[in-house]
Order: C-alpha cells, then structure tokens, then sequence
C-alpha cells in the first residue's frame, strides 16, 4: 500500500486565508479519484523555513490517500495545479509504502 501525503496552505502568501471551497475542491477531487482522503483540519501544523534574511512560515492543512499504487504523471501534473490555483512555488506532496494491520 501507497501513503500519499499533501501539505496544503490555509493562507496565500499575504496571510489570507483560502476561501473554505478551496480546501473543500482539494477533498473532493481525491475523494473522486481515489476514493477517500483524510484531512488533519482542526490542529493546523505549520511549517517554517530559512530564506537568509528571513524565516517563512506556513500553516497548512495535511491530507492523506492510501491507494494500491502511485500514479507518479498523474500525481506531478496535480502538484502542478495546485501549485498554480494556490499561487504556491511548491507544494509537498510526498508518498512513501506502508503496511496495514
């Protein structure tokens, strides 16, 4: 089994926050595609990282599919959409093999 994990922004890069359809839209097309998701929506983790004279910081929503197999195209071309509808220079999206008892 396949884990898929989306780290998602609540917040554009001027600390609006995405309107609720944005996150909802995101649910929906993996519900659709991979018949379910998980969304770790009330304890929002947050992400920091160093740009030299400043530290970035994300607060982001984290969203899990467990599938039988990963659809690498199909996954870089969704990253890239996202990218573009959150106006993000990346989002992490990361996968890794698991097991289930």
């Amino acid at each position: 089994m396949i884990l898929i994990q989306l780290f998602i922004p609540t917040q554009d890069n001027d600390g609006n926050a995405f309107p609720k359809e944005t996150h909802e839209q995101i649910k929906l097309e993996c519900l659709e595609k991979f018949g379910g998701v998980t969304g770790f929506t009330q304890s929002l983790a947050e992400g920091l990282w160093d740009e030299g004279d400043k530290v970035q910081a994300d607060r982001i929503v984290i969203y899990e599919i467990i599938t039988d197999e990963i659809e690498k195209p199909w996954w870089y071309v969704y990253q890239e959409k996202l990218e573009r509808r959150l106006n993000q220079e990346k989002i992490l999206i990361r996968w890794s093999e698991i097991e289930i008892l």
